[in-house]
């Protein structure tokens, strides 16, 4: 069904724009008949205030034409899409009449209270109906809101990069002090008196047997008698 309808729309766009590239250039429309200077509108305005464009209608043709604009209303194609129902563009003077040879300036406004971009399709009904169909206006209107938020925004953003340069720094210094080995101390000196009577005392402390220095003659004897044993140096 959309699809049919989307080609619908397609195909009158067609008709119309065949049927205008039929009008004489310049010239005199023998019988009704309307032009645009222009077919489409922008309007650009802060939330809840108003914005303003304006076209020029005139009437090319041989015969007072009673005129009124109307927005044409198109359902949503999409479904989950739920219109506010908020009338965002306002036609002024959207009806009278206009004399052979006359152009009027009209304008349309654009206002929102919510913030984005909007767009309708106004018409222009006629009596008597016009020679040569003319094509719909189109409006389109943003509305914007200023950004209240940003200097906070600023702040925070430039505290979450403080964080990071820290974070990243310390992570530096993590991976290359782990990298860092602490070089192995040296053997103690069992050969000096006080170094081996402390060591001794400390592994043998559990069994209760102190240092004396004939244990200590006695246990270079069986060092040496081992290395003798093994030929060792």
């Amino acid at each position: 069904e959309i699809k049919q309808q989307l080609m619908t729309s397609k195909d009158l766009k067609m008709n119309q724009s065949t049927k205008l590239d039929e009008l004489p250039t310049g010239e005199t429309v023998d019988g009704p008949q309307l032009a645009f200077n222009k077919i489409y509108l922008s309007m650009i305005a802060n939330i809840s205030d108003t914005a303003i464009d304006t076209v020029e209608l005139i009437n090319n043709g041989t015969t007072s034409i009673y005129y009124e604009w109307k927005k044409i209303s198109r359902p949503d194609y999409i479904e989950a899409k739920h219109s506010d129902e908020e009338t965002r563009f306002y036609c002024h003077h959207p009806r009278s009449n206009l004399l052979p040879g006359e152009t009027k300036r009209f304008t349309f406004s654009f206002r929102s209270s919510t913030p984005g971009i909007y767009y309708e399709e106004w018409e222009v009904l006629t009596e008597p109906l016009l020679t040569y169909p003319i094509p719909c206006l189109h409006l389109n209107g943003t509305a914007i809101k200023d950004d209240l938020d940003g200097p906070l925004r600023d702040a925070i953003l430039s505290e979450m990069d403080e964080k990071a340069k820290w974070g990243l720094g310390d992570e530096l210094v993590n991976d290359i002090v782990g990298r860092v080995r602490t070089p192995t101390p040296p053997l103690p000196d069992t050969t000096d008196p006080m170094v081996f009577r402390e060591n001794f005392e400390r592994i043998n402390k559990k069994y209760r047997v102190f240092y004396t220095e004939k244990c200590m003659n006695s246990f270079y004897e069986f060092l040496k008698m081992i290395y003798e044993e093994l030929e060792m140096p």
